[in-house]
């Protein structure tokens, strides 16, 4: 789990942190209906399968992987309705390495 990092600390040695790439972060969020700055899933190297408990709007931004829930196919900068019980699931990476759900 990343979010956008600890400002406001460095005079106090804390390292920025966050999410590898901001920008794709708050697009995912945003696209999910989420604030821009909430924390999300930092993927990497995709093989995941993920299953809701509940239902729920995602999307995801990033490096090419095939993604896929209901056995369609979810591209990247789109949102989808997830039921409960579902399978969201990331294959390995074809460019890229990681991204943020």
């Amino acid at each position: 789990v990343q979010d956008l990092g600890r400002m406001g600390y460095r005079q106090f040695g804390v390292s920025l942190g966050g999410a590898l790439d901001p920008f794709a972060l708050g697009v995912a969020n945003l696209l999910a209906g989420n604030d821009k700055s909430a924390a999300g899933l930092e993927i990497t190297f995709g093989g995941l399968q993920l299953q809701f408990d509940d239902e729920r709007i995602v999307a995801w931004c990033g490096g090419e992987f095939d993604v896929r829930a209901r056995s369609t196919s979810l591209p990247a900068g789109h949102a989808v309705h997830i039921d409960a019980g579902e399978k969201l699931k990331f294959d390995r990476a074809k460019i890229g390495c990681r991204a943020w759900l």
